[in-house]
């Protein structure tokens, strides 16, 4: 096997791991937010997680922007999904993102006030989602 062919069967192999990963924690996300919290011992366990792995998750989640919180029950943390703050995921096609920013030149009034700020979150989710060609046509 040539360097070449070792190399990018070695990304693959990343590329396999990386996503088994990602299926993992949305698995968790998922069973926390179905229940009324878990135990740490609880996900360890039911999970199938060792210790540092349930931290590398906890730290993905955390920078995902989900609100996983922990309280304390007795000598146990209990982990879950916090429903008040969990925003939902809006799905959109590729021409709606694509319309949704050509219609940001229309908001141009609104510029400096606290709706412009919310806006642009909003505008960066389906730009996040758009390929380069796209984002290249989009106004900016």
């Amino acid at each position: 096997m040539t360097a070449k062919v070792r190399a990018k069967a070695k990304r693959a192999t990343s590329d396999v791991n990386r996503y088994a990963s990602l299926g993992k924690i949305l698995r968790l996300v998922r069973v926390l937010e179905l229940t009324q919290g878990m135990t740490t011992a609880e996900i360890l366990k039911g999970q199938g997680l060792t210790r540092k792995t349930f931290l590398r998750y906890r730290a993905a989640i955390h920078a995902s922007g989900l609100p996983l919180v922990s309280e304390t029950k007795g000598r146990e943390k209990v982990w879950r999904i916090h429903a008040d703050g969990h925003r939902s995921a809006l799905r959109i096609r590729q021409s709606q993102a694509v319309a949704l920013l050509v219609q940001r030149r229309g908001t141009t009034f609104l510029n400096g006030t606290g709706f412009d700020e919310l806006l642009e979150d909003v505008y960066r989710q389906p730009e996040a989602t758009l390929g380069a060609r796209d984002r290249a046509r989009s106004p900016s």
